[in-house]
């Protein structure tokens, strides 16, 4: 568990938000996360609430990585836009029109 609270720093520096904005927005107690990286196990809901915020999985959180490629990718596509969206697609499209011609 100890990487818990590194992950969840890191994440939150690159999204520039608090630790303390998290825990507020997640319903947890001033320093809670804190908390987990000193050995305290957090409840698997409370986890899925900070990685909910973080839009991340509960996987990324224990472990700093996604496993599972596809759902990386779709967890970083649903933060973009309808055009963006579209964008992806097209060059999916594209890709395989290449690779099979």
């Amino acid at each position: 568990m100890e990487n818990i609270y590194q992950n969840i720093q890191n994440l939150c520096n690159d999204k520039r938000i608090t630790i303390a904005e998290i825990e507020k927005k997640a319903g947890l107690g001033n320093g809670s996360i804190k908390k987990w990286g000193d050995g305290v196990s957090p409840s698997i809901d409370k986890v899925a609430k900070v990685a909910n915020i973080l839009n991340t999985t509960i996987e990324f959180l224990y472990y700093g990585k996604i496993k599972n490629k596809l759902l990386d990718s779709l967890r970083k596509m649903e933060s973009l836009n309808t055009i963006e969206l579209k964008c992806i697609d097209d060059m999916i499209d594209f890709y395989l029109f290449k690779k099979n011609s």
